[in-house]
């Protein structure tokens, strides 16, 4: 609409004003003074926008809301409203951008009918947690997006006390490329034939997700039942796994004679499929780091803690990168090593 001609809003319908300066979104959508919230003087702005239609558009869209009741907007009422700004001129999303989002939200379904100002941030969280457990990292990033621009727009119309969906957290389980975990018949096999010394050290292996080449360098202290070693990563270095009880007695007696509590032959290529043969397991999908990758899912099957399987794993997880261990901490990480069976 050319300079000069704008139409005159009513009076409490709001203002559009165009702001100084070389600005992307020059035109400010501002309530008028009994629009806001406690009445003050100063107009409160709902938005900036490219286009004084759009900064109307923006106003009348508010004022009808404001009109009825607000707090009944519904989960899938504030999606819907997003879509249709997604969708208008002069810039609307692509057709595979508005099936992406559309797709991505259908993993909020049970949400739809719930006012949005009741939704918190653990519903939203269980709903994040299930899709990443469920899909991979792409959906999970476009429903946390998508989430956040809900939320975004609902704070624009005072419909949520905050931006709850700016604290989702995308949690990807852990992932080992070329490497298949052993299934717990599998592992229980192995329990039978544990007399054998090949198979016990492949079971230490699985109950303490060490990498192959971390065994021959590791310390172990019997007495206060550890495992200490690691290299690789600044995480990884010198870190420090708890004896799970189960492997103890083997442990003992596999260094009462030697030193050395892993040989060479056990893991190698040619020596792991041999003894996984003799016992009857499949050898043609399994490494000798696949015992690192059964402890992870193990641990993770049991319920123990992201930040716990992390730390006895050797991965980097916010503060979990320290390399001083305390006893209070070598506690809870056993008490979570314990939940495998």
């Amino acid at each position: 609409m050319p300079k000069g001609k704008y139409r005159r809003l009513e009076n409490g319908f709001g203002s559009v004003v165009r702001l100084s300066g070389n600005r992307r979104r020059p035109y400010a959508a501002r309530l008028s003074a009994s629009g806001t919230a406690n009445g003050q003087n100063t107009p409160r702005a709902i938005g900036y926008y490219e286009t004084w239609q759009q900064a109307y558009d923006a106003l009348a869209e508010y004022n009808k809301l404001a009109s009825g009741d607000m707090r009944n907007m519904t989960f899938k009422d504030v999606f819907d409203m997003l879509m249709r700004r997604k969708t208008e001129p002069p810039h609307p999303i692509s057709k595979s951008r508005q099936i992406g989002m559309t797709s991505a939200i259908k993993r909020c379904s049970a949400l739809y009918d719930t006012p949005i100002s009741l939704i918190r941030l653990p519903e939203l969280q269980r709903i994040m947690d299930a899709t990443c457990a469920d899909v991979g990292p792409g959906t999970c990033s476009t429903l946390k997006n998508v989430l956040h621009q809900m939320w975004t727009l609902a704070d624009e119309y005072d419909l949520v006390r905050k931006n709850y969906a700016s604290f989702l957290q995308i949690k990807q389980p852990m992932v080992f490329e070329h490497s298949e975990a052993f299934t717990r018949s599998e592992v229980d096999k192995m329990w039978i034939y544990s007399d054998d010394d090949s198979v016990a050290r492949i079971l230490i292996m699985i109950y303490s997700g060490f990498r192959i080449a971390e065994y021959k360098t590791m310390m172990i202290d019997t007495e206060q039942r550890i495992f200490q070693g690691g290299s690789k990563t600044a995480a990884g270095k010198n870190r420090i796994v708890p004896m799970h009880s189960r492997i103890v007695p083997l442990v003992e007696r596999l260094t009462k004679s030697d030193d050395l509590l892993f040989k060479n032959d056990v893991l190698t290529r040619r020596r792991f499929p041999k003894t996984l043969e003799s016992i009857g397991i499949d050898v043609k999908s399994h490494t000798p780091h696949d015992c690192r990758a059964t402890f992870a899912s193990l641990l993770s099957a049991a319920g123990a803690p992201d930040l716990h399987i992390k730390r006895m794993m050797g991965h980097a997880s916010g503060d979990l990168t320290k390399d001083v261990y305390t006893s209070v901490e070598i506690e809870l990480l056993r008490k979570s090593l314990e939940l495998i069976l």
